[in-house]
């Protein structure tokens, strides 16, 4: 069986340090750590096939912009016969903190038009994903633009912590199963955010 794993991001230079481009982040990060080149171009995107240990492996990068990323996904996965428990898409998410990382399968699309296409194209949405946070937008920010703004100094050395949390996670979902990927790296609010701060106990 073939595990495919899919970045979202937007292709060019303009885009690579952007938040939107946290998914090509984590991909290029597991080329790197499984020594599986991203280097095979079909089906509007770029391609990686190795290993990691004993399973095979695929990384994908859309080359399609986001908005179009199901056209690769789709075509990448119905031609090496990848179903969805084996195929997993990293993607930002503005409702998560900078640092904090979800593993789930299934769900609505959250406004994100990379899984809106995706599951469009694929024609189900219970593939695995693993929703990155890169903070809410300031409320006189457009959404639109804050995912095309690029990550601060401040910011990156968390950018950094999450990618490699996440490429951890990946590797614990092959390896182990989607239930120990999700008890072990799926973050719990911090009481110390207002917005998920339960309150006093009584």
């Amino acid at each position: 069986m073939l595990y495919l794993i899919v970045g979202l991001g937007n292709p060019g230079k303009k885009y690579q340090l952007t938040r939107h481009n946290i998914g090509f982040m984590v991909v290029e990060r597991l080329s790197e750590k499984w020594g599986v080149p991203l280097s095979k171009k079909q089906f509007s995107g770029v391609l990686g096939l190795g290993s990691m240990g004993e399973h095979r492996v695929g990384l994908l990068k859309p080359l399609t912009f986001m908005n179009l990323s199901g056209q690769a996904v789709a075509s990448t996965a119905g031609y090496y016969n990848v179903e969805g428990a084996a195929l997993a898409v990293v993607h930002d998410d503005v409702d998560l903190a900078l640092g904090r990382l979800q593993v789930r399968q299934n769900g609505g699309h959250g406004g994100h038009r990379g899984l809106m296409s995706i599951a469009q194209q694929l024609g189900y949405a219970d593939f695995i994903r693993f929703r990155v946070g890169i903070n809410r937008p300031d409320p006189k920010m457009e959404t639109a633009d804050y995912v095309l703004s690029t990550f601060s100094e401040a910011e990156r050395e968390a950018v950094w912590e999450v990618i490699e949390s996440t490429c951890a996670a990946i590797e614990t979902w092959i390896r182990e199963g989607l239930t120990t990927a999700m008890n072990r790296y799926n973050s719990r609010p911090r009481t110390s955010d207002p917005e998920n701060d339960p309150g006093p106990k009584t």
